[in-house]
């Protein structure tokens, strides 16, 4: 995972210690090698969803906005993390759990976007 990739995820996994936990458990899981970028954003995707209703909804809000900044980022492993890792467990976990649609009220139009394509295959 690049430098950006990487300060992205803390900036977000930084907003929540339930993410947080379960990033230090992907990358426990990954020692002594490093977790892909996709596989340590979809974990954290995941988790979101998981605790969706449980975060305080400024939290939620400063969790998403990095989130949409991640998917508008010049840097394409980042937003490549961000979309094909995140969006992507989120939207399926959220989809499967039926958390779909007050999840999608939080994404920003990019996020939104990408999850729906994704959604419908």
């Amino acid at each position: 995972m690049n430098e950006k990739a990487e300060k992205l995820l803390s900036e977000i996994v930084g907003l929540s210690l339930p993410l947080a936990d379960v990033h230090r458990g992907t990358i426990d899981d990954w020692a002594p090698e490093r977790p892909p970028a996709t596989i340590a954003y979809g974990a954290v995707g995941t988790k979101l969803v998981d605790i969706f209703d449980e975060l305080d909804p400024n939290t939620r809000r400063s969790i998403f906005a990095l989130v949409e900044d991640g998917m508008q980022s010049d840097d394409e492993a980042t937003g490549t993390a961000v979309a094909t890792g995140l969006i992507e467990a989120l939207a399926g976990r959220a989809s499967r759990t039926g958390r779909w649609e007050r999840v999608r009220a939080e994404l920003g139009s990019l996020s939104r976007s990408h999850a729906e394509a994704w959604l419908q295959g």
